[in-house]
């Protein structure tokens, strides 16, 4: 999502994936030694370029190509940013230029396509590479997609377990394998199994090669006010318990999950400031639905003028339908170098392309089991931004959930999406995302297909 810079490029980038590419194709029975451009495979229907199908035969158009290789994807999506002096490298057309007529021009339509409508297939687990990036001025690094826990034991509506244990562990591996350490959950997610799950999926790995964030602040226990907020009692019999749960002496990010104006700002922070202090957190997190930079402006300065820990990542709702943060608070945040990762980055789903203004909800949706997700996002106003955003997936040949993730990474100031699923098929698609680049055109479009709160923004 963010442009690496290589530092030392090789001279001749493309040539050199293409000659490897050719040995594996000629090792593989695909091609021969002295293979020409023409490596595509027609299909009985005479389309070169038709629909991959799942079994049970729905196409999936969007998302692949039988067209294409895409064993070298995720390595191409760095040679793309190979360049001198942080400059990105020649356009596409350019650097197929180079290419056409050759051996080589297989190789460059799979890397950046033919100038037509032809694009790399949405990479495999195992294709993709996570980067990281910078979180805020904390001097830890994240994973440039973070991995949102919140269905693991999630009990529905209609009393269904979203995500249970088995495919909870299926889930992490499956971030784990396209590179991704940075791990999101909270202590009420699944009524604390959520982290227990994590915990158990840790118990098997190097703890200090993953980044773990959690959070406090909704009511636990039936008739006790003070189970809820963040007031210290609670505060410190929280952190306790899901570092318990985790099965670890600390966490890496602790979030409030939301403000408690019932509790003053200046003991908030003493409360936080000891955590740090006593090791079981290393950095504050602060959570919300609504914009209030000016609480945690007021706050940090607090710390600040005490010398304690302040606020050093901020965990808004962000998407393409929900856009009341912009203003005052990315602004806020960009001015103090904090860290920006949005939670509910699709919308709950609405921004997957799963529903249709026309047709019946689908079932064991979201939508079928909410009516507060009907109100909020099956509107007119929102399905004709859905028109925009399934208009963009055609150009780049993407599903509409990974242009919805491309164009908030896209954003000033925003840090790391956390993206969640249900299936590993979900997860793999979504953190695909990585390799796809917008246009600046594109970006504008979906920008102001739903004007945020604030023009120009």
């Amino acid at each position: 999502m963010s442009p690496r810079v290589v530092a030392d490029p090789p001279e001749h980038p493309v040539r050199e994936v293409a000659e490897q590419e050719r040995e594996r194709q000629c090792r593989d029975g695909l091609g021969e030694p002295d293979g020409g451009a023409e490596e595509a495979t027609q299909d009985p229907d005479g389309d070169e370029t038709a629909e991959h199908r799942d079994d049970d035969g729905d196409p999936r158009g969007r998302r692949t190509k039988t067209f294409h290789t895409v064993a070298f994807a995720a390595t191409l999506k760095r040679l793309r940013f190979a360049g001198v002096d942080g400059e990105r490298t020649p356009a596409p057309a350019f650097r197929l230029a180079l290419c056409r007529g050759t051996a080589l021009h297989s190789v460059a339509v799979a890397f950046c396509g033919d100038g037509d409508n032809d694009r790399p297939m949405t990479p495999t687990l195992d294709e993709i590479d996570l980067e990281t990036v910078p979180l805020g001025r904390t001097g830890l690094r994240t994973s440039e997609l973070q991995f949102g826990t919140w269905r693991f034991g999630r009990v529905t509506e209609a009393g269904n377990v979203e995500i249970d244990e088995a495919r909870a562990h299926e889930l992490l591996d499956a971030y784990e394998a396209a590179g991704g350490r940075y791990i999101d959950t909270a202590d009420v997610y699944g009524g604390g199994d959520c982290e227990r799950w994590i915990g158990d999926w840790l118990a098997e790995r190097d703890r200090e090669r993953y980044t773990i964030a959690s959070k406090v602040y909704w009511q636990i226990r039936d008739g006790d006010p003070n189970s809820r907020g963040t007031n210290r009692k609670n505060v410190r019999h929280r952190v306790d318990a899901l570092l318990d749960r985790l099965d670890t002496d600390y966490v890496d990010v602790l979030y409030i999950h939301r403000w408690d104006d019932e509790t003053p700002a200046r003991e908030l922070m003493k409360t936080l400031n000891g955590l740090v202090e006593s090791g079981k957190v290393h950095y504050l997190g602060a959570s919300t639905l609504r914009p209030n930079a000016w609480k945690v402006a007021r706050a940090n300065e607090i710390a600040r003028s005490e010398g304690w820990e302040p606020f050093t990542v901020l965990q808004p709702r962000y998407n393409l339908v929900d856009r009341e943060v912009e203003g005052d608070y990315l602004e806020f945040a960009r001015q103090q170098d904090l860290a920006v990762c949005p939670w509910s980055p699709l919308g709950q789903g609405f921004l997957t392309g799963k529903y249709d203004r026309e047709e019946d909800l689908p079932e064991e949706s979201k939508a079928a089991e909410s009516s507060r997700f009907q109100e909020a996002y099956l509107t007119a106003e929102n399905f004709d931004l859905h028109d925009e955003l399934d208009a963009v997936a055609d150009e780049v040949d993407a599903s509409p959930a990974q242009v919805a993730l491309a164009w908030l990474a896209h954003r000033e100031g925003v840090t790391a999406p956390i993206v969640g699923a249900r299936t590993v098929e979900q997860l793999e698609e979504n953190l695909a995302a990585a390799a796809i680049d917008l246009s600046n055109e594109q970006v504008d479009r979906l920008t102001a297909a739903k004007p945020g709160p604030y023009d120009g923004l």
